[in-house]
Order: C-alpha cells, then sequence, then structure tokens
C-alpha cells in the first residue's frame, strides 16, 4: 500500500520565523527545524510503504549526509526516523541518495537482502528514474538523448565531471534523455522532464549544461559559461519569481525526482514511487508559465 503523501516542504506552522509570501524565500527557513522536530517533519513525508520498500519525499536543501556538525541532515535521525515509519524492522538501508539541491523520492530496502538486490539491479540499469529540471534556456531539441562522455576533473578541493574525449583515462558514458515539457522562449526558461538509469546528478547537471547548453537555474558549479558562479537570470524570470536582481542567489536548483521505478525482481514487473511537485517547484513552475494544462 502507498502511503499519503505530505504536502508541504515547509516545517508546520510557527518554526519558521522568515517571511512566507514568497516560496523561494521561505523554504531557506527549512534550516530552522528544531531538532526534535525534524523526525517528526520527515515521518509525515514518507510516500510509498510496500514491497520491502519505503520512500520519503526528500526536502530540498535537506542534505542526506555530508552537513556540518549540529546541522540537519537525514542519516543522523535514521534510526528514530525508523522507530516512527517502520517499528518492526531492524534499519532502514539507503538504496541511492539524493543530493542537498535536489528534492523527491528517496528510497530505502527494510531488508539488507531486498538492499543488495537493488543496488545490483541499479548496476544493471534496471532502475529507472524520471526528474523534472527548470532550466536556463531552450533545448534546440524538443527530445534527445545526451550521451556526452564525461571525465572527473579536480581542482583542490573542487571535483567537477566534465565532457572528454574517448581517450581521456577514466571516461564514463552516461545517458541522460530529455524532453521539453514547457517552455518560455521571452523569458528564456524551459521545464524538462529527464529519465536515467543512474540518480548521479554531477551526471545530469553537467549533461544539461556542457551537453546542450541549458543549465539549471540556480546552478553555480556547472554553469558553463561562468563556472562555480551562479546561472545569471534576467528581469523579467526575476520578476515573476517574485525577487529583486540582488536575490537572485537566492534561487535554489529545481531538479525534483518525481518518479522511480524500482524492478520486484528480475522479471518485468515494477513498484512504482512517485513524489508530487513540492509547493516551491509548483510556485516556480506556474509563476514562469510552464505549467502543463
Amino acid at each position: 500500500m502507498q502511503n499519503s503523501v505530505a504536502s508541504n516542504v515547509f516545517p508546520p506552522a510557527g518554526i519558521v520565523s522568515v517571511d512566507q509570501a514568497n516560496p523561494i524565500l521561505a523554504v531557506q527557513g527549512i534550516f530552522k527545524i528544531p531538532p526534535e522536530e525534524f523526525v517528526d517533519f520527515l515521518a509525515k513525508r514518507v510516500i510509498y510503504n510496500a514491497d520491502d520498500l519505503i520512500a520519503i519525499d526528500k526536502p530540498i536543501l535537506i542534505p542526506y549526509s555530508g552537513s556540518k556538525p549540529g546541522r540537519l541532515q537525514i542519516d543522523r535521525v535514521l534510526q528514530d526516523l525508523k522507530k516512527k515509519i517502520a517499528p518492526d524492522i531492524q534499519r532502514l538501508h539507503l538504496v541511492e541518495s539524493l543530493d542537498r539541491s535536489a528534492s523527491g523520492v528517496l528510497l530505502f530496502a527494510k531488508t539488507e537482502e531486498r538492499q543488495k538486490q537493488l543496488l545490483e539491479a541499479i548496476k544493471e540499469d534496471r532502475v529507472q528514474h524520471r526528474f523534472r529540471c527548470i532550466v536556463k534556456g531552450v533545448p534546440k531539441e524538443e527530445r534527445a538523448n545526451i550521451t556526452v562522455p564525461l571525465a572527473k576533473f579536480t581542482q583542490g578541493k573542487d571535483i567537477k565531471w566534465l565532457p572528454a574525449e574517448n581517450k581521456h583515462r577514466g571516461i564514463v558514458h552516461y545517458k541522460t534523455m530529455y524532453n521539453v515539457v514547457n517552455q518560455d522562449r521571452m523569458g528564456n526558461v524551459s521545464l524538462l522532464d529527464v529519465v536515467v538509469n543512474r540518480s548521479n546528478l554531477h551526471f545530469i547537471r553537467t549533461h544539461l549544461s556542457n551537453g546542450i547548453g541549458c543549465p539549471l537555474i540556480g546552478e553555480v558549479k556547472y554553469n558553463g559559461l561562468a563556472p562555480n558562479t551562479p546561472v545569471k537570470l534576467g528581469p523579467l524570470v526575476l520578476n515573476k519569481l517574485g525577487l529583486h536582481e540582488s536575490q537572485f542567489r537566492k534561487v535554489p536548483m529545481f531538479i525534483h525526482l518525481s518518479e522511480t521505478l524500482v524492478p520486484l525482481g528480475n522479471g518485468s514487473r515494477f513498484s512504482v514511487v512517485k513524489a508530487p511537485y513540492s509547493p516551491v517547484f509548483t510556485f516556480a513552475v506556474k509563476a514562469l508559465g510552464l505549467f502543463k494544462k
């Protein structure tokens, strides 16, 4: 059975003291959730609980791991979360993580055996992920596969996956399939449906930016024209988002894992795990005129 979906990306009323008139500004206050209330907040975001799987709708800007001491991160509260959402199992076994900037399906197995099955399925490209992405620019092709070979480049602590020739050592071949859901040529933004077999956000981000010249809005690392600086948005787009030009750095990356197809075995049957748009993603899609009726 599927559990009901939590409808709000924000904490319950009263937890966040920031101005919530603009969802983009309001979501910045998600870090203000008290640690003791964080578990309850996540427990309300269960979107799937069946087939030895459990999934939560990961909120945007909350990391699964890797945050500074004292900051919120999901893996620090997994055992407490398990007690609330799956008290009869020993632990939650992570299948695939999601980066801090992404929202959507965060999948766990209820047993170590099921986790091993799914990790093997991922290696065999039998797990399909569907993302929705808001990008700057309009792709030349309405539908295409991006297959630009990638390699890891390191400069100090900065690690990036960038296009490389096939002769480059450590080359990775990764396919990003996209379809333009809607576009606004005047604002120069598009909503893309992106399908991949491995949810490596670095590969997706560099393919969108360096493969078709359409970086995610809010992108910094893979801003092809000016790496490590935020993608600049025109005054028309910022005005639609209700932001001043000086607030363009407040725009998060809009990349949402909306659906994961998980094999039930070695056959053709799948569990379909879906996560709805968060309020801030919905706000951006509608404000930019990208909502598909």
